[in-house]
């Protein structure tokens, strides 16, 4: 951190001008540039160092790279890195090794952010992946895959919190009690635009399991491919959340594969078995993804999920989880229609197109056929 003192006499008036101007702010008769704390560098190299050594409004940037270690998050600290992916040549991935759980964020605010890692390899009863404790971090643009629980929550355990969750995926964790993606518990998370895909949970939840006066908002995510006792997509326990513009489809449990539980509000989404009564816009029918198997929920040219959401969600994402806009004309007649699920169809002339990120982090636009 630098620190500067001004000696020139000004009016008070040019003076917060002159601060406007240079980019920092006035504290105790100083001045205070807000620093970008690089890793790895030669005054930090892992990541926790520097978020030990970063204040409120520091960013903690990491480069592309494997990182064996679990991080605590800070408030007022952003924590980001290089993008979220398989490829430690230009992605950044947080490897806890198989000792705990990767990130923890215990008493941090909404100023504490998160963005652009894979997070891996976590295992611990206080979840493998990331656990959030009284806190509301925004986490944006993460992988969390291949993290376990001996308890609740695989990939994400959030208790008495209210965290944001945008454009994040969840993969192959898994949980020896409920949720495999995520278990929320007293808490009312925001979760946007999110996949949770290929989860396992002994109990409920494959995907995420949500408990106890818990107010989560679902919007626009996709729930695929996980598997569990009871609820192979959503498990529910005395709590009311909702969820819009949601797919939930394909998931696998002995007993209610795709949502376990009817305090649900669910609106504007599509779920295997149909949920719910009559007026809520929700649909049964098969999202036509381009390959689920594959982990591919882009949404085929003919999808019943294209331009069948609710425009004024509460929550509704500006773009969705590649950043294509996410309120478009899907089917060519004229209307502005965001789409159910995490996915946005891209028309184009006749539709046959939809856009993808590649592993470099460009757009690209594959050609469907006729």
């Amino acid at each position: 951190m630098v620190y500067y003192h001004l000696t020139i006499a000004l009016s008070m008036k040019k003076l917060i001008r002159l601060a406007m101007i240079l980019g920092f702010f006035w504290v105790d008769g100083g001045t205070v540039f807000a620093a970008t704390l690089h890793v790895p560098s030669s005054e930090y190299l892992t990541i926790q160092a520097a978020i030990d050594a970063a204040v409120r409004e520091d960013t903690v940037q990491v480069a592309a790279g494997t990182y064996t270690e679990r991080i605590t998050m800070k408030s007022g600290v952003i924590i980001r890195g290089a993008g979220a992916g398989d490829n430690p040549l230009i992605h950044s991935i947080i490897d806890g090794g198989g000792t705990g759980t990767v990130v923890t964020a215990e008493d941090v605010d909404s100023t504490a952010r998160l963005e652009g890692f894979k997070i891996t390899n976590g295992s611990g009863n206080s979840s493998g992946g990331m656990f959030i404790y009284t806190s509301s971090p925004t986490v944006i643009n993460c992988i969390f895959s291949d993290n376990s629980s001996g308890f609740h929550g695989g990939g994400m355990k959030i208790m008495s919190s209210s965290p944001l969750v945008f454009n994040c995926t969840f993969t192959h964790n898994a949980a020896y009690g409920h949720g495999g993606g995520i278990f929320s518990q007293y808490s009312s998370p925001i979760i946007t635009n999110c996949t949770f895909s290929g989860n396992v949970a002994g109990g409920g939840g494959g995907g995420i399991f949500i408990d106890t006066d818990s107010n989560s908002r679902l919007t626009n995510c996709t729930f695929s491919r996980n598997r569990a006792v009871q609820g192979g997509g959503i498990g529910i326990w005395s709590s009311t959340p909702t969820a819009i513009n949601c797919i939930v489809w394909g998931n696998s449990a002995d007993t209610w594969p795709e949502i376990d539980g009817e305090s649900m509000i669910v609106t504007y989404s599509n779920v295997r078995g149909g949920y719910g009564g009559t007026g809520n816009h929700n649909i049964d029918s098969d999202p036509l993804f381009a390959n689920a198997l594959a982990g591919d929920f882009h949404l085929l040219k003919d999808s019943p999920c294209i331009d069948a959401g609710f425009n004024s969600a509460l929550s509704i994402p500006v773009s969705d989880f590649e950043g294509d806009d996410r309120i478009m004309d899907g089917n060519g007649d004229g209307t502005a229609t965001v789409d159910m699920g995490s996915d946005e169809y891209i028309y184009i002339s006749a539709g046959r197109f939809y856009s993808i990120k590649t592993q470099d982090g460009k757009a690209a636009v594959i050609y469907l056929g006729d």
